[in-house]
């Protein structure tokens, strides 16, 4: 390539705004890509199939880093991590600067909205359930279909951050703005059916009575939600830690999952067997680890009229957090029941109202 041909090539990156004049590599930062995505333009960009942070000046040249486009509505591509690599170091980016982790390859899902398409404004991603139930004409056919949709949707549990698009052939357009009355409509749902993906209904519309027509519509509907993920392998039986995880958008591809969503519901777990990177995190995947174990001497904190004191003391039980557990003061010998807060950490709460404590062990020991 010539100088000329080298020199065209940069200015075309730098209006683009793809490349950080002479910031390039100057200070590191980390790219997580994951395993899946879905996507709602034509341009498939960085940003859009990874999680990215460091150096505040270069996030939005990585955000905005194109890695393939146009591409069709509904195709899936699978962005390979070496394929990211060479996106950065066409673009001007100094490489050795940038760790890439998560996923090997991560599968991409194009789902864009139609142009003029009268439920354009509901099929954008971004909307809750209920937006998206609403995103219609009251009494409207398609009222009714995002109805029927929201309904089987709640009942499977989304996570509480999620995004919904109901999306429904634009050549239907004046089938679906229909209004009852003067119609009347019979809407029956395919029994294949699974609340995600590609939905199948067959509707009956009727007039005074009288049975009009009989017609086949399709919905497209796609969740996605804030979801936690695994930033790297864990093998089976290992402790997870915050480390571990982190939380980010993931499309969801069943319902009934228990997709965790809370940081506390992974600690004090450990994996029931390995866990990829980039894995979406459910119930089954862990299990919980006891906190205290019977026998092990454990902190005890008491508390009471505002004051904390603290002791030692022997778990007679084996716990979990939140459990309540039977703990014997090692001076008196006296039993006493405390709450587990932490590994190795157990707690008694005394109301202002009780008995006055003098001494940390005598106290502890005298709890019933």
């Amino acid at each position: 390539m010539n100088n000329r041909n080298v020199t065209t090539r940069t200015l075309v990156l730098l209006l683009a705004g793809a490349l950080p004049a002479a910031r390039a590599g100057a200070a590191g930062a980390e790219i997580r890509l994951w395993a899946q995505a879905v996507v709602t333009e034509p341009t498939i960009r960085l940003g859009h199939i990874a999680a990215i942070t460091g150096d505040e000046s270069l996030l939005p040249a990585l955000n905005n880093l194109a890695l393939s486009g146009p591409v069709l509505d509904g195709s899936t591509t699978s962005l390979r991590a070496a394929r990211v690599v060479a996106a950065l170091g066409d673009a001007g980016f100094d490489v050795s600067q940038i760790r890439l982790t998560g996923a090997a390859a991560c599968s991409v899902r194009c789902q864009l909205t139609s142009a003029g398409n009268a439920s354009d404004g509901a099929s954008k991603p971004g909307l809750t359930l209920t937006q998206a139930a609403r995103q219609a004409p009251p009494a409207s056919l398609e009222a009714a279909l995002r109805t029927l949709i929201a309904r089987n949707l709640d009942g499977g549990i989304l996570p509480p951050e999620h995004e919904v698009r109901i999306a429904f052939n634009p050549t239907l357009q004046s089938l679906l703005a229909l209004t009852d009355p003067p119609y009347r409509f019979d809407i029956q749902a395919q029994r294949n059916n699974a609340g995600l993906g590609l939905l199948a209904f067959k509707v009956k519309v009727y007039r005074d009575g009288e049975l009009l027509q009989t017609v086949p519509v399709m919905a497209d509907v796609t969740v996605r939600a804030q979801v936690l993920v695994t930033t790297r392998k864990i093998n089976a039986k290992v402790r997870l830690t915050r480390q571990d995880v982190e939380k980010t958008w993931r499309p969801i591809t069943r319902l009934g999952e228990s997709l965790l969503t809370d940081l506390n519901d992974v600690l004090d777990h450990q994996a029931k067997r390995m866990i990829p990177s980039g894995t979406a995190l459910t119930g089954p995947c862990l299990e919980s680890l006891p906190l205290v174990k019977r026998g092990q001497i454990v902190n005890v904190v008491y508390s009471a009229g505002g004051l904390d004191i603290k002791t030692v003391g022997t778990a007679m039980q084996t716990g979990y957090r939140n459990d309540t557990v039977q703990v014997r003061n090692e001076r008196s010998k006296e039993l006493f029941r405390a709450r587990i807060t932490g590994p190795g950490q157990v707690s008694v709460q005394k109301d202002s109202a009780g008995p006055s404590v003098d001494a940390a062990e005598p106290a502890v020991g005298s709890v019933p």
